[in-house]
């Protein structure tokens, strides 16, 4: 199975035929993927954001992966940073640049910012080094610092315009230029940057519930096709680590007229049969209703049939999953010695969960299951924003489906009382709900079938018990009703029918 691709087109995209531009990697592998395999050679993109968000780090990535990998000389054109620390700090970060300098790769240039009449002789000293080790790439950090020395915005624009869109095009370089905005503006600058470049990408940084969140977005890349939803990133000891969605959120349903069972026989005759092959199914309800429980029993059936399993859980250990599938008799622990079955647990915080979704596509991709569950998405949901999680959620099912993996979410909610997850609800193919119920001061358990497409499902108030052999359907409750509301009571029609029987000895 491949990983899910996060690089094709916006579904907005005007250009349908294959682009034969050469590409400029920008060592990023994520971004580059949104942008058709990298920058259009020779183009002149704006790298903007606020303080933090790693502006310097990307281009120098940029400029390193050229230099280190490609064979691509470069020049860092440095208006705010010296050379000693920049050095320094991208070193940490597995960047050794001094090391590319001394074998001519690279040029530093440590500038001091001038009054606008001398800025003229510093980009023609920028230029005459990126001719002298005949640099593919550039990058001038930063271009705001420069525009600020002229009184005259008129002739900054003039300088942006002249300089920065016809010279590097004759020597065929592929610059960036980096921009400063303040934090809580638009992911733009103010100036004519953003109208002179081909290519802008917004970095935007900010606290979020005690965290700090970082979100990237491409604006702008003439002559690609781009992919321009805000996706995340991070900065580590290797630099910038991006978290693009699994792929385009689009509609994707399973047409596989196969079906699978669930593991459970009484849920699987309340579906005709079982799941379609590659649906996607939900299970929702209170803590302790039984939702790991089937969830258990779906990956044990998967097994059984000889696929390869994948399970994930934001709720509990991976000692504690294996533990409960042996207290119904599910022996998980060979499994995963044979390596069809993989457990996974991850505790998702503010600061980790995109670095973990992450993780979790990797796994998909060299795991190659036939059957997956995701178990306990509730702490995902508090740790990520509500749009973030929900496209991420769209784009992970989507990609669930078109490659025919049956899949088993659970979630602690009630889908009929609370409208928040109504997002969530839509993107699923099959709901099952799971209550306690109280009846005459002993707690029952309930399971209906909310939703089943493409399928004739029985949608009774169905009783079911946890015993240690599993799950045992039982048959609808009678004579028993407002069950889902919560406020379970006897059938009135039930408690007249009685009456009447005792009052005429049972006669009509």
């Amino acid at each position: 199975m491949a990983r899910p691709h996060p690089a094709k087109a916006s579904p907005d995209a005007s250009a349908t035929k294959p682009n034969h531009i050469k590409r400029v990697p920008t060592g990023i592998e994520p971004l580059d993927e949104l942008m058709e395999g990298g920058f259009p050679a020779g183009s002149l993109v704006l790298v903007t954001g606020n303080a933090g968000s790693g502006k310097t780090i990307l281009t120098a990535q940029y400029l390193y992966h050229g230099a280190k990998n490609l064979g691509e000389p470069g020049v860092y054109a440095s208006f705010g940073e010296s050379r000693g620390l920049f050095f320094e700090n991208m070193k940490k970060m597995g960047m050794d640049f001094e090391q590319l300098e001394k074998e001519g790769k690279v040029r530093f240039l440590e500038l001091m910012i001038a009054k606008e009449d001398g800025l003229g002789d510093i980009f023609a000293g920028i230029f005459d080094e990126t001719r002298t080790i005949k640099a593919k790439r550039l990058v001038i950090d930063s271009f705001s610092v420069v525009t600020q020395a002229y009184t005259d915005k008129l002739d900054a624009r003039i300088l942006m315009h002249t300089v920065l869109s016809k010279l590097p095009r004759l020597g065929a370089v592929t610059t960036i230029i980096v921009g400063e905005r303040l934090a809580g503006l638009e992911p733009r600058t103010v100036g004519m940057e953003e109208f002179v470049a081909d290519g802008i990408i917004a970095l935007n940084s900010y606290p979020d519930r005690g965290y700090l969140r970082r979100n990237l977005q491409i604006l702008k890349m003439r002559g690609s096709r781009i992919n321009t939803v805000s996706h995340s990133y991070d900065i580590n000891d290797r630099g910038i680590q991006l978290y693009p969605l699994p792929s385009d959120i689009r509609l994707v349903s399973s047409t596989s007229k196969d079906r699978v069972s669930t593991g459970v026989k009484g849920v699987d005759a309340m579906l005709s049969g079982g799941v379609y092959r590659g649906s996607v199914t939900l299970a929702t309800g209170e803590s302790g209703t039984g939702k790991t429980t089937m969830a258990l029993y779906f990956i044990a059936e998967g097994l059984r049939q000889g696929e390869p399993c994948l399970y994930v859980t934001f709720e509990n250990a991976v000692d504690e999953i294996t533990a409960a599938a042996a207290s119904f008799g599910l022996d998980f622990e060979s499994a995963i010695k044979k390596d069809t079955l993989k457990i996974v647990s991850f505790f998702p915080e503010p600061f980790n969960s995109e670095a973990q979704l992450d993780d979790i596509l990797k796994i998909l991709q060299n795991h190659e299951p036939g059957r997956m569950v995701v178990d306990g998405l509730s702490p995902l949901e508090r740790a990520m924003p509500s749009d973030r999680y929900l496209s991420y959620l769209s784009g992970l099912m989507s990609h669930l489906k078109a490659n025919r993996v049956s899949s088993f979410f659970s979630l602690v909610a009630e889908p009929m009382r609370q409208a928040p997850y109504e997002g969530l609800l839509s993107l699923v193919d099959n709901i099952v709900s799971l209550k306690y119920v109280e009846i005459e001061s002993s707690l029952k358990r309930s399971l209906t079938i909310l939703k089943a497409k493409r399928t004739e499902s029985d949608k009774s108030v169905t009783e079911f018990e946890i015993t240690p052999k599993g799950i045992t359907v039982k048959g609808k409750f009678v004579g028993v009703e407002n069950i889902l509301t919560g406020s379970a009571r006897k059938s009135f029609a039930d408690d007249a029918a009685r009456q009447w029987a005792e009052a005429f000895g049972g006669k009509k």
